[in-house]
């Protein structure tokens, strides 16, 4: 993900440690929460804690809309701020069978610095029960959007406005945007969507007890790409920054394998070269923490948060594997799973094989197949 956070208060029990840490030039925020204090809720049972536990997944949900970007905003272009309204975050035992309500604020957040209105800031408190928690569910609605977007010689800013959004986990709007090019008229594009919620199960759990502090890692970064939808000036839908990765992971990683994958350009659909990038995340061990698919504008699926995921044939700390990971498609509609196996060696580099798409779609959005094999790096 792309964005920073983090703070300290209260006595020793209840201390709250946030870090920054650059790795990959990937920004990790790591959260450490005494696991001994506070209670929990169930979100069936009793209201949840006062103060809640920490950041969690998909809180940056800019890059999430349905429909492909036709606009590349030119250099110079940046997103100045990106707000969801969390609704509620929870945390489940079982597989999603039953869940715990750890936030559920309702509250617009900032998803960079460390302040009351930032994740980072609202998102630190007390942590649920003891327990071996596999999986995490984030319900959000709305989203404020500051994006300036150049073209050529002329700068164009959003302006404060309200618009319906056309569905869930979208930034997309029904209708267009107001834009200008004064910048004293720069403010936040509100979009009101009905609530949504992204699942994901952790590759590693997150283990809780009663006497010892747990890491929770909110992983981003962010391409400095800024694209829209619709045409300049007066027919914009939706805009934002693109992420390379973003994602709650249940521990710090120290490695990050990315995998290239490519469509080449295709002579009678036609469509020009296309591609994605999957980022897994791991341990020390070679054991999978988390994951994400980047899809650009010129992406050959619209794929982005991890589902599930995991890794066998674990060799050299996890520069070589076989690979089964899922990730959901933009608006978490459905989800493309992925197969294959990569190999590094105890180099940087190396290169993928086998790479087989399956479920939600096996092809592209113009309708071609991804490349078998390709190149993977280590980092």
């Amino acid at each position: 993900m792309k964005e920073s956070n983090m703070k300290k208060e209260g006595n020793m029990k209840n201390r709250t440690y946030i870090m920054i840490a650059v790795l990959f030039l990937v920004a990790f925020v790591t959260i450490f929460i005494c696991g001994g204090c506070g209670g929990s809720s169930s979100s069936s049972g009793s209201s949840a804690p006062a103060a809640p536990s920490f950041r969690l997944k998909a809180l940056d949900l800019g890059n999430v809309t349905s429909l492909k970007a036709i606009g590349v905003g030119d250099a110079g272009s940046s997103m100045e701020g990106f707000k969801v309204k969390i609704d509620k975050v929870e945390l489940t035992t079982d597989t999603g069978a039953t869940w715990v309500t750890v936030y559920s604020g309702g509250e617009y957040l900032e998803t960079v610095g460390t302040g009351t209105n930032s994740i980072a800031g609202a998102l630190a408190g007390s942590m649920p029960g003891p327990g071996v928690y596999n999986g995490s569910k984030l319900t959000v609605s709305n989203f404020k959007i500051k994006v300036k977007i150049v073209s050529g010689a002329t700068s164009y800013y959003s302006t404060a406005q309200t618009l319906d959004g056309v569905g869930p986990l979208t930034t997309q709007s029904t209708t267009p945007w107001t834009l200008s090019i004064s910048s004293t008229a720069y403010d936040y594009v509100t979009i009101s969507t009905t609530s949504g919620s992204i699942v994901t199960e952790f590759p590693t759990p997150l283990t809780v007890t009663g006497n010892s502090d747990v890491n929770l890692v909110w992983a981003f970064e962010r391409c400095g790409v800024v694209t829209y939808n619709g045409l300049l000036p007066g027919s914009i839908t939706s805009a934002q920054e693109e992420d390379l990765i973003h994602g709650i992971l249940p521990a710090m990683p120290s490695k990050q394998i990315q995998l290239a994958l490519t469509a080449p350009a295709d002579i009678p659909t036609p469509h020009p070269a296309l591609s994605n990038t999957i980022t897994l995340l791991l341990n020390d061990s070679g054991n999978l923490l988390g994951g994400y698919c980047y899809s650009p504008s010129d992406r050959a699926l619209d794929a982005a948060d991890l589902k599930s995921g995991s890794l066998s044939n674990v060799s050299n700390g996890g520069n070589t594997a076989t690979f089964d990971v899922s990730f959901w498609t933009g608006p978490a509609t459905g989800y493309f799973q992925f197969t294959g196996s990569y190999d590094c060696g105890t180099s940087t580099s190396g290169t993928y094989s086998g790479l087989a798409v399956i479920g939600y779609s096996a092809t592209t959005e113009y309708g071609c197949t991804l490349d078998p094999t390709g190149t993977v790096t280590s980092k």
